[in-house]
């Protein structure tokens, strides 16, 4: 069946009972949640004063055994404890017993009231130290003690060692000196002995050197007289032979007369560079000049030289003409000798090359095979203290032998040639 429709008035009723309801429910539910969260502040400020009695406890219970620990260190340390039991305490009584004692000992060095194990203890350091102080200085003093009576000992024992190498010094030039006497006195009478000895020996060697010198100034005589016979044999041989005659005659003349063939060659011994004199013979025999000619190639019977100079251009040189060189000879070559310094223009060396370029020869020294001494200048190095070249052994030997002389004048001369 239908229900019958509500009217306007009964709904607004049953809206508002609703509503109510719905109020009531609201305020109910925020009081049981009011209550709610005022019950949990409280449960939790229950809490946290249980737990800070809870760690107060705890501290407690810390700070008691660190007591307990702490005391029990101390009585580790002190001791007058029962070392049997490990947690008996440190007993007072045994301590003070201890303390009166060390008190008794000690006197001055502790006050009369309140002495403590601390003032006991600190009283004996002090002592310790000051004890410790004197047995350092006590052994500093030991050890300088030592030490001085070390170096006494020391310096004893070096003049002991010293007096004794004295002694045995003296007693070793003691019988050094003995020694020596005895050789000296052994020794001069050997002396002695050979003295009367070589006055014997003297005396006969006296007789036979006056023998020996009567048969030596006999030899010497002989050998003198030898000598000066050899010395006047030898001038005689090297006396300077003076030309005679010519050494050759010329030829042939070239055509322009600058050229011309002579009669020697090899066979004469004629070296390439020799120089002759042309000479033609006058009416009555005189000679008269006609030039120089300078030999170029040698052949062996023949040779062709070079005119040098020419007298008279007018008057040439002709067949038949004879040449003649005073230095020139056909049996061989002559040997010289130079002596002191040469001039640079006539050096050493430009001379020995010129007398081997003519077929001489220069020796090394001066010897009895020596043709003609060439005489130089004195040496200018030795300034005033020069030696002069005739006072020389080789320009004596020279003059004893007879040797020619030839200056830088003459020798320029004959290098012409």
């Amino acid at each position: 069946m239908l229900q019958p429709a509500r009217r306007p008035a009964d709904r607004a009723q049953a809206g508002a009972v609703n509503a109510l309801i719905f109020i009531v429910v609201l305020i109910l539910l925020a009081g049981a949640i009011g209550l709610w969260f005022v019950a949990n502040e409280d449960i939790k400020r229950f809490s946290d004063q249980a737990q800070e009695e809870v760690a107060k406890n705890k501290k407690l219970d810390a700070d008691y055994t660190a007591v307990l620990e702490d005391f029990q260190a101390v009585s580790n340390t002190v001791g007058f404890r029962n070392e049997g039991n490990i947690s008996s305490k440190t007993e007072p009584e045994a301590m003070q017993l201890l303390i009166d004692a060390a008190k008794t000992q000690l006197g001055s060095a502790l006050s009369s009231e309140g002495v403590t194990l601390e003032r006991v203890i600190t009283a004996l350091q002090s002592q310790l130290t000051s004890r410790d102080a004197e047995i350092v200085q006590l052994t500093a003093d030991l050890n300088t003690e030592r030490q001085s009576r070390q170096s006494q000992s020391s310096s004893h024992a070096s003049t002991v060692s010293s007096h004794s190498q004295q002694v045995a010094a003296l007693n070793q030039q003691i019988s050094d000196e003995q020694a020596r006497a005895d050789n000296q006195a052994q020794s001069d009478q050997q002396r002695i002995d050979d003295l009367l000895a070589s006055e014997q020996n003297k005396d006969a060697l006296l007789r036979q050197v006056q023998r020996d010198l009567a048969d030596a100034e006999a030899a010497s005589k002989r050998s003198l007289a030898t000598a000066e016979a050899t010395i006047r044999s030898l001038n005689q041989k090297k006396a300077e032979v003076v030309p005679q005659g010519p050494d050759g005659e010329v030829l042939s003349v070239s055509d322009s007369g600058a050229m011309a063939f002579i009669d020697l060659g090899t066979r004469d011994g004629l070296q390439p560079g020799t120089r002759f004199e042309v000479l033609r013979l006058g009416a009555g025999g005189g000679e008269r000049s006609m030039g120089t000619l300078e030999v170029q190639e040698v052949n062996e019977d023949m040779a062709m030289a070079g005119l040098v100079t020419m007298a008279d251009p007018y008057d040439p040189i002709l067949p038949g003409d004879q040449i003649r060189n005073p230095h020139f000879d056909r049996s061989g070559g002559q040997h010289f000798f130079l002596l002191g310094d040469f001039p640079l223009t006539m050096s050493r060396e430009f001379v020995a090359q010129r007398l081997a370029t003519l077929g001489g020869t220069v020796d090394e020294t001066l010897t009895t095979d020596t043709d003609v001494l060439v005489l130089g200048y004195e040496s200018p190095a030795a300034g005033e203290f020069a030696q002069a070249l005739s006072t020389t052994d080789d320009f004596i030997l020279a003059d004893k032998l007879g040797t020619r002389v030839m200056r830088l004048d003459d020798l320029a001369k004959f290098l012409k040639y």
